[in-house]
C-alpha cells in the first residue's frame, strides 16, 4: 500500500504521499498525487488498476457506484482506499462501494502507514514529517514525499 495524509493549516489544506510502488519484491518510485480537472487533489493507496476508474468516476460526476474496493474478499481482488481535497478544501475519504465521506477533521491518513503518521500529526507534525515517520516502520512507505497543497 503507501501512505498518504492530510493537514488543514493557515488557510490551505496540504495533501502529501510517499512515492513507494511495491509490486511483488520490487520497489518503484511513482505519483501518487493526481490533479484533477476541477482542480481536486486525488491520493490513491492501492491497487494501481483503479487508479483511472476512481479519476474518471469523480470527474464524470459520480453518478455510479464508487469503484474503490476496501480489503480483498478473494485473491483477484484489488485493495484501494482514496483521500480527494476538493477545489473548495473539503477532504473525502474514499471507500468500498459508498459514496466519498467528508471528513470534518483537521488532519488524517490512509494507507499501510497511515496509524503512523496520524500519531505524528495528532502530535503536530506536519504531512511530511508525518509521512517520513510512517517510513521508518511502514515497508511499504519511503521518504521522498511529494505535497500539494489547496489554498482556500
Amino acid at each position: 500500500m503507501t501512505t498518504i495524509a492530510f493537514k488543514k493549516v493557515d488557510g490551505k489544506v496540504i495533501i502529501g504521499a510517499d512515492s513507494q510502488l511495491t509490486w511483488g519484491n520490487v520497489r518503484l518510485k511513482c505519483t501518487k498525487l493526481a490533479v484533477l480537472s476541477d482542480g481536486s487533489v486525488l491520493g490513491l493507496a492501492g491497487g494501481g488498476v483503479l487508479t483511472n476508474k476512481i479519476q474518471e468516476w469523480w470527474e464524470d460526476g459520480r453518478e455510479s457506484e464508487c469503484p474503490v474496493k476496501e480489503g480483498k474478499e478473494d485473491e483477484e481482488e484489488e485493495s484501494c482506499q482514496g483521500l480527494l481535497v476538493d477545489y473548495e478544501g473539503s477532504v473525502f475519504m474514499l471507500l468500498r462501494g459508498i459514496n466519498p465521506i467528508e471528513i470534518d477533521d483537521e488532519f488524517g491518513a490512509i494507507g499501510s502507514g497511515a496509524d503512523y503518521a496520524r500519531s505524528k500529526l495528532a502530535l503536530g507534525a506536519d504531512v511530511e514529517d508525518a509521512i517520513k515517520h510512517a517510513s521508518q516502520f511502514d515497508i511499504y512507505t519511503d521518504g521522498n514525499v511529494k505535497l500539494m497543497e489547496i489554498v482556500l
